[in-house]
């Protein structure tokens, strides 16, 4: 009788595997609420850099803009600027888009991007040829710095 009772036991069955999906609603929302995560704080650190060079850009720019009313050069404000305008655009905007533009061609792009024919036609002509002349001419300071802020305001980072 006991062979009998030992031939009807059954081997030790170990339950199935645990499944990785379906998973329950708080493990999607735990994947989900990272993935919102990372994706808010590389925003944040993008628009955190783009602002900073912004506002370094600014921050030159008065400090060029007091240079010269210290000093009345001319050339070397409207050089300064001019230098700090192109470095700005192409910080904003693809090198191909910026980097061979001279002249009237570099005023219409300013004016395009934001100076809304300020730079062509107002205080911003003198950018077109003045940073290349010994003896640029009167320059109207007040007004190209004020339409400079206006613009880099407009612009964004491409």
């Amino acid at each position: 009788m006991d062979n009998d009772a030992l031939a009807n036991l059954r081997d030790i069955h170990l339950p199935d595997a645990i499944s990785m999906l379906p998973l329950t609603w708080g493990w999607f929302i735990l994947v989900w609420g990272g993935v919102a995560l990372v994706a808010a704080v590389v925003m944040l650190v993008r628009h955190h850099r783009s602002s900073l060079v912004k506002r370094q850009a600014l921050q030159l720019l008065q400090n060029h803009y007091e240079q010269f009313q210290r000093s009345g050069d001319n050339h070397q404000f409207v050089s300064a600027v001019s230098t700090l305008l192109r470095r700005y655009a192409l910080h904003c905007f693809p090198r191909h888009q910026v980097a061979g533009l001279a002249g009237a061609r570099w005023l219409r792009f300013l004016d395009q991007t934001g100076g809304q024919g300020q730079f062509s036609q107002g205080a911003g002509r003198v950018l077109a040829d003045a940073p290349y002349k010994n003896n640029p001419g009167p320059v109207q300071a007040d007004a190209l710095v004020h339409l400079i802020r206006q613009w880099m305001a407009k612009v964004t980072k491409a």
